[in-house]
């Protein structure tokens, strides 16, 4: 017998797969990664993270630092940022993940540490209900030191659909 793909169209454009094995894609299925274009030095508290790279974008729904919600869903929205010259009179630190919804923060007291950090990583990961049109943004937020933080392009943000 000759085994065959299942497919569904949408305007000659596929939108679900099935290959012979059982394999599900969705070529059109909401996921993006984004790094920063280049290294961002003395970021101020409350700016926007900057990723003017994508690595992929499946459905065209990141542009200009914001991942837009095509659907309502709940999304997983992930990041990795790494830090450089954290300074340890800061007396909190944060990195802010933004949805239309809410806010979703990974906050740190840098001043338990004894002298600024050369490196630093944080990494975090929510589900975000986010109806279609919703936005989502990464922020970093910091109180007291000194404005010297960068943000390496060692940093990552992602999300994709999940349901």
């Amino acid at each position: 017998s000759t085994q065959h793909d299942f497919m569904i169209r949408t305007n000659d454009t596929i939108g679900l797969k099935v290959d012979y094995n059982g394999h599900v894609t969705m070529p059109k299925q909401p996921c993006f990664s984004a790094v920063p274009a280049s290294q961002q030095s003395n970021v101020a508290t409350g700016a926007q993270i900057a990723f003017g790279t994508e690595l992929f974008d499946l459905n065209g729904d990141f542009a200009s630092n914001t991942f837009t919600a095509p659907v309502t869903g709940k999304y997983f929205i992930g990041h990795s940022i790494r830090m450089q010259e954290v300074d340890a009179d800061y007396t909190y630190f944060l990195v802010q993940i933004t949805t239309s919804n809410r806010s979703y923060s990974h906050i740190q007291d840098t001043g338990t540490y004894d002298e600024d950090a050369a490196y630093m990583e944080w990494t975090n990961g929510v589900v975000a209900d986010m109806d279609a049109n919703d936005t989502c943004d990464l922020a970093v937020a910091f109180v007291g030191g000194a404005n010297q933080v960068d943000i390496s392009t060692a940093s990552f943000f992602y999300g994709y659909l999940i349901c």
